[in-house]
This record gives C-alpha cells, structure tokens and sequence, in this order.
C-alpha cells in the first residue's frame, strides 16, 4: 500500500511513496554486496515470523503528528524495532524480496532518497543513489523479478539493485532512460530511450551490449533473446553472443516472452498471431486496441475493442468481455510475473476494478459499493498478493475512504474506513494490516477481511507487511 503524500507522485503502476527532508537523509552505510544482514549491526536475535513483519511510520499517540519513526512490529502487536532519530517520516514499501523492503522519503526539492531495511537484522541502509524522481517497482512487474530491481527516474536516471546484497549501482549505458525491463531469468537488464538501448548483465554491470539501432520490443525464450527492430527489419538478438537473426515478421506489436516465436502483429488493422518466419497469420481480433497487455504464459492477450475490454486467446478462440472499453491497466505483469492484471477507468466515478486471469479469462468486477456509488479510485492505494489474485484498493469520495478487500476467489468486503485509511495484505493474503483513524490519531491494526481488528499494533501511518525467510 502506497500512503498518499506526493500530490505529483506519478502513477501507473511504478510508484513513489514520499516523507523526509534533504538534511534528514537516510543511513550511509557501506555495501558489501554480499548475503549478510544489510544495514547496521544489531545484537538482537534473528527472529521467527513465518506470518510476516509489519513495517510502519511511527505517530504520537496524543495528536497523531508522524514521529520520524521507522517501526518492525510482529502481527500480534510485539514491536521487535524503532529506528529513531528522524524529524519527517519515511516509508516501507514491500521489494517482494525476503526480509527486504524499500525505505523511500521525500528531499525538500521533492525528490525522493531510496535505502533498503533488512526486517529482520534490523539495519536501514542508503542505496548510494541521488535523489530523483524515483519510481518504486512493484513485485511481479518488468522492473522486479526475484534478486533484482531496477529503479528508474524516466528521462533521468536508472539504477539496479542487488536487493540480496543490499547494493545498488547508477547506470550510464543510455541517455535519458524510459524504459527499464528484467529479463525473465533475472540475467540481464534491458535499458532503452529515445536514442537507444542497452543490455546489462546483471551479474557483472560491466558487462555491457549496446543496441545501437535495433530499437527492443520484446524479451524471447525466456530472456536468451530478445526480439528488436531496426535496418533492415525485425530481428533476434542472441544475448551470449550478440548476434542477430533476421525474421520474416513485420508491423509487430509485441510477443510472448516465455515463447521462442509466438509474436503478435498487426495486420491491415487486425491483430494478429504468427511465428518469426512470418508463417501465414491466425487473425484473433477485428482491431488493434492499446495498451495490450500479454499473458506471460502465452494464453491470451487483453485489450480494449469496441465491445469493451476484452480477454482475447492466441488460439483464436471467442473473446470474452470483462470491463468498460475505457479502461486502463493499473497492474500488469512484466515478462516473468503473474498471469493477472487489474484495471480501473482513470478518473472515474463510480466505475469498477476489474482484475483478470489472464490464462483463463476469468475475471472479477469491484465496485465501492451502493452507499459509495461515485467513490472514485485511487490507483496508488492498490496493494496486491504475491500471486496477484488478491488485493486491496482505496474507493474515495470526498473525505469518505473505504479500504476494499478483492480478489479473483473470493468476494469483496470493505475493511475499514476513514479519510486516510491505507492497508496491507499478509503473504498468504488471509490478514490485513490497514492504519484508520481513532479520536484524532491513526492507529494500526491487523484484521482479517470481513473488516474486524483482531490486534492493535500501534499508532502510525503507512503500514506494509513485509515476508520473511525464503
């Protein structure tokens, strides 16, 4: 869960979470880059938590007023550590990492500082990066997969991190940097901008291939190739030797990552399948709709159409309509991730979450409710379950705020309530840990779904629940 502080912050998915001053700065300590505890040294023990930690921004009890605090709490309310110190606070966000999370705050020029907190050793510790206008990847996403991360300040700056060895390193491969993608295998990252790209080996950063003019489109083979266009058209690009193959393929759209050759393309205004030699092409919709967004396991595809946004099988099966044909992705995997995307109607009142398996079609439609029928969503509030078929997302409507639990398994509820209510889901997405209001200061609780705290934790904001172990 996001908590609401940066008026500017930018959505779509990769978000920022904001909170501290430039002099107010976090821990410098100095990586290694190994697998020991990141962070400062402690004397505590290594703890057991197999439910999770809680992270959160501590309060003052009396008025509610952030304290600066960085608190580790167990789901039974057992605070296990405080950093103290600070005058503004910072705040966890989830990395998808065991034992990791994000700590990002707000400089006074409104940049965002990023570090790392080892939950569990109890260490915060500085990524070494400037302040930028950092975008936080969420898990499952073409910027998070397993080990690695790449931070990306788009037009700016772009970073991997090393989130087991708690180190990062600022890459100078591309100018201008818009696009940050993980291959499927977590082995390379591609980086690209208006005058190219570049692919990182995310063992050895050293390492680096230039692009050149051979603009990427799509991750192949489970990231051993990557498919880009360029003189004199669509290719393959082989990562362990740097080599390209010419297709027989034109006017791509896009492709199946985890595939060797199923690519999708448009024909005469249809789109369409085919395989890299440009065998004769399966029509599977009348239009080209965008965004498209691909089942990493290669099933389907959705997209708007005239009918509304639709679930589409590469097979050429009948497409299914799940949503509104106004709607936008809010989640959707990167080459490796789920086979689940969400979507909302940007701006809308009164209009559904929609989240749908991508593999199977199926789908699930979230309102607010009928009390709130013109709530509108707030898209930085979407928190989701490693698996994505499960999340919470806030339903505003003026200085109402109800926090709703969803899934494609279950039916909605709402959980709490108030003007700054944020939430959390458990690993296992059976317990939420969510902040809302209480006489004027803002308490954490941990609750089940049908809405009941089952245990106060503590006073604080921004609360995230971070795994632990393997």
């Amino acid at each position: 869960m996001r908590p609401r502080l940066l008026p500017s912050a930018l959505l779509m998915l990769l978000l920022v979470v904001a909170g501290c001053t430039a002099d107010d700065g976090l821990p410098a300590d100095a990586g290694d880059g190994t697998d020991q505890p990141i962070g400062t040294a402690s004397d505590l023990p290594e703890i057991e938590a197999p439910d999770g930690v809680l992270v959160y921004s501590g309060a003052d009890p009396d008025d509610g007023t952030p304290t600066g605090d960085l608190v580790v709490a167990l789901p039974d309310g057992t605070e296990l550590y405080r950093a103290e110190g600070r005058d503004t606070p910072a705040f966890a966000v989830a990395s998808g990492f065991p034992d990791r999370a994000w700590v990002v705050a707000e400089t006074e020029d409104g940049l965002v500082d990023v570090g790392l907190l080892d939950a569990t050793a109890f260490g915060v510790r500085s990524l070494g990066l400037p302040p930028a206008a950092w975008q936080i990847p969420t898990p499952g996403t073409a910027r998070s997969n397993g080990r690695f991360a790449a931070l990306l300040a788009p037009g700016d700056a772009v970073a991997l991190v090393d989130l087991g060895g708690g180190s990062a390193l600022l890459l100078d491969v591309v100018a201008s940097p818009e696009v940050a993608s993980l291959s499927p295998d977590g082995s390379a990252l591609l980086v690209a901008g208006p005058q190219g790209g570049a692919l990182v080996d995310t063992a050895d950063p050293t390492r680096v291939l230039p692009l050149d003019d051979a603009r990427p489109i799509e991750w192949l083979d489970n990231g051993t190739q990557l498919l880009v266009e360029g003189p004199p058209g669509v290719g393959t690009l082989t990562l362990a030797d740097g080599s390209i193959s010419s297709t027989g393929v034109a006017d791509v759209l896009g492709a199946v990552a985890s595939s060797t050759d199923v690519v999708l393309i448009d024909v005469d205004g249809q789109l369409a399948v085919t395989d890299l030699s440009g065998a004769t092409p399966t029509v599977i919709a009348d239009t080209v709709g965008a965004p498209l967004v691909v089942d990493p396991a290669g099933v389907a595809v959705v997209m708007p159409t005239a009918a509304g946004l639709s679930w589409i099988p590469l097979d050429g099966g009948d497409p299914v309509v799940v949503g509104p044909p106004d709607m936008q992705p809010i989640a959707w995997p990167g080459p490796a991730g789920p086979s689940v995307a969400w979507f909302a109607v940007p701006g809308g009142r009164g209009t559904p979450v929609v989240g749908v398996d991508l593999s199977t079609g199926q789908s699930v439609n979230v309102t607010a409710g009928e009390e709130q029928s013109w709530a509108m969503l707030d898209p930085t509030s979407l928190d989701l379950s490693a698996d994505w078929r499960t999340g919470l997302v806030v339903f505003r409507n003026g200085q109402q705020a109800d926090l709703v639990y969803m899934g494609l398994d279950r039916p909605p509820s709402v959980v709490a309530s108030g003007p700054e209510v944020t939430g959390s889901l458990s690993p296992d997405a059976t317990l939420v840990v969510s902040s809302r209001g209480d006489d004027g200061t803002t308490v954490i609780g941990v609750g089940g779904p049908a809405g009941s705290m089952l245990v106060q934790v503590g006073v604080g904001i921004g609360p995230t629940w971070v795994p632990v172990g393997s």
